[in-house]
């Protein structure tokens, strides 16, 4: 009676064990795959940095060389740029993935410019501009291809700029007059930027990366002379290409 009973209590719970792992089966079809949690890294970067031309201008050259002389353009030369990153990546979506950075970024670019003065003079400038900015970006990588993924990004941040100024006066060839000056100034400093990062490992990524940046109404202030200051008032246009590596921890 007890073997009897046993088999009529499994053959009755077939059906239901049946159903109920059918309803298994469509459960796990249905529940989306989870993707993971967040996770923080670092980078380093570095590579080219271009700079746009600014103007210098010389009301007087601080009071010494002769009248109002206007504008002189700075030929900015190609400089470099290098950088550190601590950054958020958030749990990727099916499209792609948000990441948080704050970056330390230092950039170089040295100048030169030569313009008349009235008469037989010439006057000649050289310096550098160094600047060093901290940037709060949000970047958005889209996940469509497995060897690599393209990504943009926006960031907002401060600028600390240093311009370092060689002012000389020729009068005929011979120099008569030399002036070296310095200035500093923090500025507003915004940035876009468009690259693409390729896994070299599990825990390794190289990308590559376009960055435009501009700081906001920098000025800097050269010297001060009876009609007013020579002086540099200008936007910092920045074009940068990147070259570096990340990895989370």
């Amino acid at each position: 009676m007890k073997i009897k009973t046993k088999t009529i209590l499994i053959t009755s719970l077939l059906p239901a064990l049946s159903l109920m792992s059918h309803a298994g089966e469509e459960t796990a079809e249905l529940a989306p795959v989870a993707s993971g949690s967040g996770s923080w890294y670092w980078s380093a970067e570095a590579g080219f940095n271009y700079t746009h031309n600014l103007e210098i201008e010389y009301p007087t050259l601080l009071g010494l060389f002769g009248p109002a002389a206007g504008y002189q353009n700075l030929e900015m030369d190609d400089g470099y740029a290098a950088g550190l990153a601590l950054g958020y990546a958030m749990a990727e979506d099916a499209s792609g993935q948000w990441s948080f950075e704050l970056e330390a970024l230092f950039s170089n670019n040295s100048f030169s410019g030569s313009s008349p003065l009235p008469g037989p003079n010439v006057r000649r400038v050289s310096g550098d501009l160094d600047q060093l900015s901290l940037i709060l970006s949000a970047r958005r990588s889209f996940s469509k291809w497995e060897s690599f993924t393209p990504y943009i990004g926006l960031g907002i941040g401060g600028s600390y700029n240093c311009m370092d100024v060689t002012q000389q006066r020729f009068t005929f060839g011979t120099l008569s007059n030399q002036i070296n000056a310095d200035d500093e100034d923090i500025a507003l400093v915004y940035q876009a930027t468009l690259g693409v990062e390729i896994p070299v490992s599990e825990s390794w990524t190289f990308f590559t990366e376009y960055r435009f940046s501009e700081t906001h109404d920098s000025e800097f202030i050269l010297g001060q002379g009876p009609a007013g200051n020579t002086n540099v008032d200008d936007e910092i246009q920045n074009h940068s290409l990147l070259f570096g590596f990340k990895t989370e921890f």
